[in-house]
């Protein structure tokens, strides 16, 4: 719901709904590269290799400029929770914002927090070889954020398995699996794991 309420709070700003998503899906991006600017100067201690990163992210022309969609919030959000991650010892209230940013990744899309899951899981997992120190803050304030996301999602469970079963181009016939029931969505859920990871899907694929 994230994506959609922002804009809908965002759309007071200007009566031309479409105004309202150009603008302020392109500022979401321009944040995310100043985002990504700070995430890499935290982690590599260096402004000059932070500047040309950037560089780089912003010359690539598969970044994220013509689409207008939920995903927009996703890289944003991603690039915060590695910063939160890296600024959490600087203060003893660190973990509230690794798990506000953690809720909001978990409220802006139900397929691409599995992608920005597996790459948090590994960033800790590299943290914690590198210090020989298990990240327990940065976990703890993870397993808030996915409670604190609960609030939302435990009276919307039925909405989110049918979300992450959707599909434009297949239907429930062709997958042989009836989602009548939860068990029947949980099983059209793992039959769809593997096209959700699939690098021939997605509208970046289409003429």
């Amino acid at each position: 719901p994230a994506y959609a309420s922002i804009m809908g709070v965002l759309h007071q700003t200007s009566p031309e709904l479409q105004w309202t998503l150009k603008f302020f899906n392109s500022l979401l991006i321009a944040l995310s590269v100043l985002f990504f600017f700070y995430m890499v100067k935290s982690l590599l201690k260096s402004d000059q290799i932070a500047l040309v990163s950037t560089f780089v992210l912003v010359m690539l022309p598969s970044y994220l400029s013509h689409f207008i969609w939920s995903h927009t919030l996703i890289p944003p959000l991603f690039m915060l929770l590695i910063y939160s991650y890296l600024k959490i010892d600087e203060s003893k209230y660190g973990w509230i914002l690794v798990a506000a940013v953690t809720a909001a990744l978990f409220l802006t899309h139900t397929r691409q927090v599995l992608k920005v899951g597996i790459m948090a899981a590994i960033f800790l997992g590299v943290v914690w070889f590198y210090e020989q120190k298990f990240p327990k803050k940065m976990l703890y304030g993870t397993l808030a954020g996915v409670g604190l996301s609960l609030s939302w999602w435990a009276f919307k469970l039925k909405s989110m398995l049918e979300m992450l079963t959707h599909s434009s181009v297949g239907s429930t016939a062709e997958a042989g699996v009836a989602v009548t029931s939860t068990s029947g969505l949980l099983n059209k859920i793992i039959l769809r794991l593997p096209s959700m990871f699939s690098p021939t899907g997605g509208t970046g694929t289409r003429a």
